[in-house]
């Protein structure tokens, strides 16, 4: 995809697909990103230095040295230094880019919008979550709607982004914290996440405390099981929920218990008991009534959750999201915003219907819950 940015005719196509109206140059002098035309002549100029360091092998010097053949005149210090300066005006022009795509027409009865984050690793040998990348996206069409960018520390929570009222949101089961999903229910949508043991405690229309492993220490249930439950809320409130329970097949259970025992051996320790009981189960928890959305409706609606994980591939296989050369944080904070612009103008350029990233349908093998 970088090979775009390197030709001139390349990057007159994606130049051309920004969106109309858009002040390039009132909106780099007011980021302070370009204050003036010294050895970067144009805005224009100075975007795609920073899309082709992000974005192609290229390191600051050899950028710099491309760059010498009629787009820019500078050096690797100059370049780094002007591209510390753009984490604004980056920002701003993805939030312009998905601002579009917000407005594309829906093809759904209720928008269905994904919440989830992917994470991106230090360069070189050093280990831990450098940067997550907090994404939404919509389906029918299929598109990003939504990026934040935080550093490793940033948790996951359904309340970065506001949702769509009337919309159904899918999350997995980090996001089933009250406070986010007071914040989904309190903009008039509905939810469907996954119930975990350490998520956060329920109460039954009777006001007792409810928790996954007492449901699941209940002798004889039944293999699908319909709770009525209630779901915090901000000042002593309380929103109407259901606690879904369905018994996985004998082998799908076996591998997840599989899985967990090598998750626990990896930290030095061995699966509880709890664990295991609670591998045996899919646990959603949904604020969609029972008449309209029956257990095997919200399992099949749940199921679509695993498209924003293949778009996450997409992006980091086809874009290299991942392959970051900076390790100064105010570089690499531009460089993940310059992938993530390259990323929407590609789509643009290639579907005039603005369908970002249009994951394939899943493999027949679809991944585990829980995986």
């Amino acid at each position: 995809m970088g090979q775009n940015l390197l030709s001139d005719r390349g990057w007159s196509g994606l130049l051309a697909r920004l969106p109309d109206g858009l002040d390039l140059e009132g909106g780099a002098r007011a980021a302070g990103a370009f204050a003036r035309a010294r050895g970067v002549r144009t805005p224009q100029a100075l975007l795609r230095l920073a899309l082709v360091y992000a974005n192609t092998p290229l390191s600051l010097r050899a950028t710099a040295a491309w760059a010498a053949a009629g787009v820019a005149t500078l050096s690797d210090v100059a370049l780094l230094y002007r591209l510390q300066q753009m984490e604004g005006w980056l920002g701003a022009i993805l939030a312009a880019l998905l601002g579009e795509v917000v407005r594309a027409p829906g093809e759904l009865a209720r928008p269905v919008q994904i919440a989830d984050a992917t994470s991106l690793g230090w360069p070189g040998p050093r280990k831990g979550v450098a940067w997550r990348i907090h994404a939404r996206l919509e389906l029918a069409p299929t598109r990003f709607t939504g990026f934040v960018l935080t550093d490793g520390s940033g948790a996951e929570r359904l309340d970065r982004f506001a949702p769509t009222p009337g919309a159904i949101v899918l999350a997995d089961r980090c996001y089933a914290r009250h406070g986010g999903m007071a914040a989904v229910w309190g903009q008039g949508a509905d939810l469907v996440v996954r119930y975990g043991l350490s998520s956060s405690a329920l109460r039954d229309p009777t006001g007792a405390r409810v928790t996954l492993n007492g449901v699941l220490r209940r002798p004889g249930l039944p293999d699908r099981l319909d709770l009525p439950v209630r779901l915090p809320g901000p000042d002593d409130s309380w929103h109407a929920g259901r606690l879904l329970l369905v018994r996985r097949p004998a082998g799908s259970a076996a591998k997840s218990r599989a899985r967990i025992d090598q998750k626990a051996k990896k930290r030095g320790g061995t699966a509880t008991l709890k664990q295991q009981r609670a591998a045996d189960w899919l646990v959603l928890l949904t604020t969609l009534d029972a008449a309209s959305w029956p257990v095997e409706r919200v399992m099949a609606l749940y199921r679509l959750r695993w498209q924003i994980e293949l778009a996450f591939k997409r992006l980091k296989s086809q874009l290299r999201l991942a392959e970051l050369q900076a390790k100064d944080p105010r570089l690499a904070r531009a460089c993940i915003l310059a992938k993530l612009i390259l990323a929407l103008l590609v789509d643009r350029l290639v579907d005039q219907r603005h369908r970002p990233f249009r994951p394939g349908p899943a493999r027949a093998r679809r991944p585990p819950c829980g995986a």
